[in-house]
């Protein structure tokens, strides 16, 4: 009989730490979402101090440096529009006729 309570009274202590153990878990499903949710927060941080990372670059650098920048901006600017070199550069360039 003694046993039978010492049982009795460790199945009646331990439930309500089991019951409280099961309440905490969330579904799969909602782990899942708040695992994207976390992932898309963290893609804007790392775009934002790839971003912050870029403009101290730039500001850290010397006037030719900057100058350099500046002239590599433009000429990429102008080849992503299709134009090759300038005007005169254009019209008096040497074709090659075969």
């Amino acid at each position: 009989m003694k046993r039978f309570l010492q049982i009795l009274l460790l199945v009646v202590f331990t439930l309500p730490f089991a019951a409280h153990a099961q309440k905490g878990q969330k579904s799969a499903r909602k782990q899942r979402r708040d695992q994207i949710e976390q992932k898309g927060d963290n893609r804007a941080e790392i775009a934002n101090n790839y971003k912050n990372g870029t403009k101290r670059h730039r500001t850290v650098q010397g006037k030719s440096t900057k100058k350099r920048f500046k002239q590599n901006a433009k000429k990429t600017k102008r080849l992503e529009t299709g134009k090759s070199g300038t005007f005169f550069q254009r019209v008096f360039r040497k074709k090659h006729f075969r």
